[in-house]
């Protein structure tokens, strides 16, 4: 029962992770139209290349949450 409480309690104040719509995803709003078009085809090239993929995000805030659990749950 302890459990199920931490676990909710959890949900609450784990910061929410953004849609995956694309290579790019800018939800903090702080990658111009030409640096995110240059990302965009440099990630596109490098999964070309292999079969690797990498996604750039970035959020307004991690809602008190710390990077390394919010960054392995967003991978």
């Amino acid at each position: 029962m302890a459990m199920a409480v931490l676990l909710v309690g959890f949900a609450v104040i784990a910061a929410e992770l953004p849609a995956l719509t694309g290579r790019v995803v800018d939800n903090a709003g702080i990658i111009d139209a030409a640096t995110e078009a240059a990302l965009t085809q440099k990630l596109a090239d490098f999964e070309t290349k292999g079969s690797d993929q990498i996604v750039v995000a970035t959020i307004p805030s991690l809602d008190g949450e710390e990077i390394e659990p919010y960054a392995n749950r967003l991978f």
